[in-house]
């Protein structure tokens, strides 16, 4: 457009990525396949595991038309009280989800946080129905299993380089405190290993990033895990019965003031000061708020009851 290239560079985008893409046309299958699925086996709820995730939200989109009540379980750490229209409405209409299912007394307190004006039940977390006693002590000149920081997509403040210099700032300290050993695990959705191999030895770093779907070989391999508090990795830890040491970068989104039942490090050097100490971070309380692995025993079975003999929704 002639006179105005950042206008011009905003639809050649739009174009390129969603018109051009196939985008579109790959989502108008989906929801022309789940619509033939409620066809073919009519359902009377509908279960997302997120849905701000743009198939489940297919999922709830095609049921809500269909009149079918739609309930979610949070999958992940959502720790910023971002509102979502899925889950808060818009002024183009009221939420997609009716109600959440809560794992635990957390999910409850920050669905409150959001102000979203749906329900909530509790009926704990499935995917941790068992965890393993808390540990009553560590060594902290063991193994220590690092898993670097990231930033949220809603986490405006959290710029990459920042997190960044977090990760080379705790392996710093923990290699300055004769850790036996440093493994650095990436996710498995990390493209850029040798980018991380690169910097951590042009930092004088010589040890050993690792990027599998093995989190909990690692986790067995570990004396103690260093990981982000946005990271279901925490949950899974504690539930393997080794203790994990939650950190965020100081520039975030990230609510600490919901995060009050734990310790949360913001710098490397308060790691350091606990691991001196021989403090173990909170086990029980942590594993309880997330998910109720104490208060609720049978978890699968509450979801099924939660889901049994609800009414269909009435909607305008």
């Amino acid at each position: 457009i002639d006179g105005r290239p950042i206008e011009a560079g905003r639809r050649h985008f739009v174009r390129r990525a969603i018109f051009n893409s196939g985008w579109l046309e790959l989502r108008a299958r989906m929801v022309k396949s789940y619509q033939a699925l409620l066809r073919r086996r009519p359902l009377s709820r509908v279960l997302v595991g997120d849905s701000t995730n743009s198939q489940c939200r297919c999922v709830a989109e095609v049921g809500r038309a269909a009149g079918i009540g739609v309930d979610e379980m949070l999958n992940g750490m959502f720790l910023t009280a971002q509102r979502h229209d899925t889950r808060c409405g818009d002024r183009y209409g009221a939420s997609i989800v009716d109600r959440l299912l809560a794992r635990g007394a957390y999910d409850e307190q920050w669905l409150k946080a959001t102000a979203a004006p749906i329900a909530a039940v509790r009926t704990g977390y499935p995917t941790i129905a068992e965890a393993a006693s808390a540990p009553t002590h560590f060594d902290p000149h063991g193994r220590v299993l690092v898993l670097p920081p990231y930033a949220d997509s809603d986490d405006t403040l959290a710029v990459g380089a920042l997190i960044f210099d977090l990760l080379t700032g705790l392996v710093r300290v923990l290699n300055k405190h004769k850790c036996a050993a440093i493994r650095v695990k990436l996710p498995v959705g990390v493209a850029n290993k040798s980018y991380y191999e690169a910097a951590l030895a042009q930092c004088g770093f010589d040890i050993e990033v690792v990027k599998d779907n093995a989190l909990a070989d690692h986790i067995a391999w570990a004396d103690f895990v260093v990981g982000p508090a946005n990271s279901g990795s925490w949950l899974e830890t504690l539930a393997a019965g080794k203790p994990y040491f939650p950190f965020c970068p100081e520039r975030t989104l990230i609510d600490i003031g919901l995060l009050s039942f734990a310790k949360i490090f913001r710098r490397p050097e308060e790691l350091i000061a606990q691991l001196a100490n021989l403090e173990l971070p909170a086990h029980d309380s942590v594993l309880e708020t997330f998910a109720s692995v104490r208060s609720i025993s049978d978890p699968e079975r509450a979801v099924w009851h939660a889901l049994r003999d609800i009414p269909r929704p009435t909607r305008s």
